[in-house]
């Protein structure tokens, strides 16, 4: 459906990081996922994700913290894509987001049909090597990023 996106999911909650792996591989992804903070880095090391799915309230390290570290050490054009996935949705939290160098914000619970949509957009060449299926149209656009809920 999608190709073959290599993608980790970071999340303290056992039972969301895996059903979000699960729904990765479930779209033709290889999904991984890890529920303590600071296995990440060593994580993205390993596997070399295309996409990062970030919690952003964990105990320790938080996902802005991780989004800093992995543009830091990976840069922000250096293949990975980072999207949190969380519970923090004011203006303020966006825009820190961004700053620190997420590429979306996307609001608990994520919807199936919304984590596509970001995959396509976000690693569009995984899209061009998926088989062609017709798909529902796209949610609305800004900036060529999706803006259902909340996805920014």
């Amino acid at each position: 459906m999608l190709g073959t996106p290599r993608a980790l999911v970071v999340d303290d909650e056992h039972d969301v990081a895996e059903s979000f792996a699960r729904l990765l591989n479930t779209m033709g992804g290889e999904g991984e996922f890890v529920t303590d903070p600071r296995l990440a880095m060593e994580t993205v090391a390993r596997i070399k994700p295309q996409i990062v799915f970030l919690d952003l309230g964990m105990p320790g390290t938080s996902g802005y913290e991780l989004a800093q570290s992995l543009r830091a050490k990976y840069g922000w054009h250096g293949g990975i894509r980072l999207v949190a996935g969380t519970a923090y949705g004011s203006d303020d939290d966006r825009a820190l987001s961004r700053t620190v160098g997420f590429d979306a914000h996307v609001l608990k619970p994520v919807s199936p049909a919304l984590v596509e949509s970001m995959l396509q957009t976000l690693l569009p060449n995984a899209a061009e090597s998926a088989p062609e299926t017709p798909r529902p149209s796209p949610p609305a656009m800004r900036g060529g990023i999706p803006v259902a809920n909340g996805y920014a």
